[in-house]
This record gives C-alpha cells, structure tokens and sequence, in this order.
C-alpha cells in the first residue's frame, strides 16, 4: 500500500508537473504573441512617422526650390545690365545681346554672374506679337541637374533698333 501510495504520489505529482509546464508554455507563448504584435505595432507606426517626415521634407524642398526660383527671377528683372532705361520688367534686346557675350567673357565674370544665377536658365519668350514657339531670347544658359523648378513672368520687351515694345514672358528655370 505503501508502495502504490507512492505511485499514485508519483503520477499525480508527474501530471502536476505536467500540467504547470503545459500551462507555462501557454503564458510564454502568451507573452511572447504580445511582443510580437507590440513590435508589429511600433515598426507600423515608424512607418507611418517616417512616410509623415518624408512628406514634410519634400514639401520644405519645394518650397526652398520655389523660394530660390522667385529670387534668381526678381535678380534677373532689377538687374541694370538688361533693364530698359532703368524700367522694371523691361528688357533690352541690344543690352541682352551684350550681357549674354559680357557674362562669358571671362572666369571671373562667369563666376560673378554663377553666384548670383547658380545653376538655372533664363530667357525670354515673345508671346506678341507671336513667334515661332521654340524661339527664345536667351539670358543665361547654364542647366545642370536633373529637377526644376519654373518661374514665368510677364514682361516688356524693347526693340530700340526697331524702336518697338513687344510683350513676353520671362522664364526661369532653376535646376536642383
């Protein structure tokens, strides 16, 4: 009797063992299932914090890129070099002429006028009397970069040879 007490003491205490570490494996596979859904949760909204940050930073680039645009084609329309008579918004075709040849004379002038122009393209697009649409008068040229971002202005455009006044638009192009 002794002997089966024992047994019996044996299987039970075996099934308990049995039954603690079958229930321990449920809280561990528990716990673990929690973690696996909280870093699921946390790498979500990283991806939702980083897709947010990257919209905010593309937005403040645009708006830079806008921002510099505006400021290289507010340079080019008071620069006296290409103004008629002092007259904003005015062009000169005989002065155009002469700053596009005056502007690649030499280095140190390139560089004067790169600092002030950077990378971008400015030239002016007749609109009437009507010309041919791939012509343009041609300011500064120096592209280089693979996006832009394009400002048009309207202005006048003075012809003193020909002693006429024609409408156009002015067009800056600045590459990134």
């Amino acid at each position: 009797m002794h002997c089966s007490h024992h047994a019996r003491q044996y299987t039970e205490n075996s099934h308990m063992v049995k039954l603690k570490t079958r229930k321990a494996q449920v809280k561990m596979f528990e716990t673990i299932a929690v973690i696996i859904v909280f870093f699921f949760l946390l790498a979500v909204g990283f991806v939702f914090y980083a897709n947010m940050q990257r919209s905010s930073i593309e937005s403040k680039l645009k708006e830079e890129q806008d921002t510099r645009a505006m400021k290289i084609a507010k340079t080019a329309i008071n620069l006296p070099e290409l103004q008629c008579n002092g007259k904003t918004y005015c062009f000169d075709v005989l002065k155009i002429d002469a700053f596009e040849t005056y502007s690649n004379a030499d280095q140190q002038t390139r560089t004067a006028y790169f600092d002030m122009f950077r990378n971008s393209v400015i030239k002016i697009k007749q609109v009437y009397p009507p010309v041919p649409p791939d012509q343009y008068i041609s300011i500064y040229s120096r592209p280089k970069g693979n996006s832009k971002q394009s400002i048009r202005i309207p202005v006048t455009i003075s012809q003193p040879v020909a002693g006429t006044t024609t409408f156009g638009i002015l067009v800056v192009d600045v590459y990134e």
